[in-house]
């Protein structure tokens, strides 16, 4: 029996009905590719690196002066600012026993700090992601370090954190004295040796590190602009010889989105109508010169 031969045109036709019917969707996918997502997982990191705290039990102002308080990481589309502080939370005050366990690390002083109180700690540490025109932020954790020096006692040193992302209330100002709109409130207790949850090692004014996150921010999406993040801190419970708290390994994560231009997606949009219009076009030519 011979062989039959094949007509190639039917299933040239079917792959010109199949690329018409895809060719805008193929395009259209290429436009929502084009708003790529960087290497962004790190946006900001505070390492403190350098900084060296000698003890002084007097914890005088002014004492610790030229700390570290820049961001480490680098991302196309944000820059941060350095680490800054309110009014009445003095990062420069000289720590008391046990300063050494904060070189490297950010610490503060609890006697020349009001850090007794959530009614009234207007303690905040903060700073700026500046999100570029042609980009947008997507958020999606913070992580830090809370360290604290326990006094002569056996009761817990408890540090307590509310975080603010982009607070009503400016840091500045007041401190974010009695704001309620954090995102989360967390705390710690650092126990002594022996201690379920203890870091410390010794008994006597040790300082113990525990790693507080990752906190969640995943709700906060697609920003602009510049945001503003902060930790009011204070030391919210202990004997009053406790000494001393503070934070190190500041990390915020999330993924920068650059935006296609409007020229850009308008040239798009018009390729694919272009596109569109010129495969339907080419059928009904094709018939009227048959005819």
């Amino acid at each position: 029996m011979p062989l039959r031969q094949c007509n190639s045109r039917p299933v040239n036709r079917l792959s010109r009905r199949t690329l018409n019917r895809f060719l805008p969707t193929c395009l259209f996918c290429f436009l929502l590719g084009s708003s790529q997502a960087l290497d962004a997982d790190v946006i900001a990191r505070f390492e403190f690196q350098g900084n060296d705290y000698t003890t002084e039990t007097s914890n005088p102002s002014g004492f610790n002066t030229g700390l570290n308080l820049s961001n480490n990481a680098s991302v196309a589309g944000v820059t941060v600012s350095d680490l800054q502080f309110s009014r009445n939370l003095d990062p420069t005050a000289a720590l008391g026993f046990a300063a050494d366990d904060y070189d490297d690390a950010l610490g503060f002083s609890t006697d020349e700090n009001d850090d007794r109180s959530l009614e009234f700690t207007n303690q905040v540490v903060y700073f700026d992601v500046n999100v570029h025109v042609g980009f947008r932020l997507n958020l999606q954790s913070i992580s830090f370090d809370s360290l604290k020096t326990r006094g002569a006692n056996t009761d817990d040193a408890r540090v307590t954190y509310s975080l603010f992302v982009n607070p009503a209330g400016d840091p500045a100002v007041d401190g974010l004295l009695g704001d309620t709109d954090f995102l989360t409130n967390v705390a710690h207790d650092h126990g002594a040796a022996g201690d379920t949850e203890a870091e410390s090692t010794g008994e006597d004014f040790s300082t113990g590190r525990w790693n507080t996150g990752p906190i969640d921010l995943s709700g906060v999406q697609a920003v602009a602009g510049v945001n503003t993040i902060a930790l009011r801190l204070y030391g919210s419970e202990g004997a009053t010889s406790d000494q001393d708290f503070g934070i190190d390994n500041l990390v915020l994560s999330g993924q920068v989105t650059a935006i296609p231009e409007p020229a850009t997606t308008t040239v798009l949009l018009v390729s694919i109508a272009a596109a569109s219009y010129r495969r339907r076009r080419k059928p009904a030519l094709a018939t009227s010169l048959e005819v």
